[in-house]
């Protein structure tokens, strides 16, 4: 078992909040490929995975984006997102909105421009709202930064067609990239 963190929830004394683990679920270390996958999961029971790790893009051309999609679905409707990234001090953004019919079939989950590597996290609440448990929600939120000295921002959602039992990243234009990925979730 992989332990990332032990303890209390970080930051919190209170005793509302259980203490928990990250143990890590599964590790993907592939190169060359476009998407990978993470499969056989139970958002309802883990409540939160975190995904941490590295994308490395050799090649010349830009993926025009890392996104994640949750049970295959592609429904453009129902993603929604919201970028910042500072690139050497010039910020730029994005977004998409929950109803659009056209965009990318995904949450937004890093950026990887053309010959960078990404080091980066994304937390990612499967079970819905922390403070209204029945919203119908998915989110996720990421932090990225590079090797030309970019740091990126990254929040979206999925409107949950059910619970989370799979999670694909790709990248948004089919690049190939190179992936070591690793998949936690807590152990209450």
């Amino acid at each position: 078992m992989g332990v990332l963190y032990s303890g209390k929830v970080i930051g919190s004394d209170s005793p509302q909040l259980p203490s928990f683990i990250w143990e890590k679920v599964a590790e993907i270390n592939v190169d060359g490929v476009s998407s990978i996958e993470f499969t056989e999961l139970s958002g309802d029971e883990d409540k939160y995975y975190l995904i941490i790790g590295y994308i490395a893009n050799p090649t010349t051309t830009s993926t025009g984006g890392i996104f994640a999609q949750f049970n295959g679905d592609t429904n453009i409707g129902r993603y929604a997102w919201l970028t910042w990234v500072n690139a050497n001090g010039i910020v730029t953004t994005a977004k998409q909105l929950l109803g659009q019919i056209t965009g990318v079939p995904g949450a937004v989950a890093q950026s990887c421009g053309a010959s960078t590597v990404v080091f980066c996290w994304n937390l990612i609440n499967a079970a819905g709202g922390v403070l209204n448990p029945t919203e119908t929600f998915c989110h996720i939120m990421g932090l990225g930064f590079d090797n030309n000295v970019r740091v990126f921002y990254s929040g979206g959602k999925w409107l949950k067609t059910g619970e989370v039992n799979s999670i694909k990243l790709f990248t948004y234009n089919g690049v190939n990239v190179n992936w070591d990925i690793t998949l936690f979730k807590p152990k209450w």
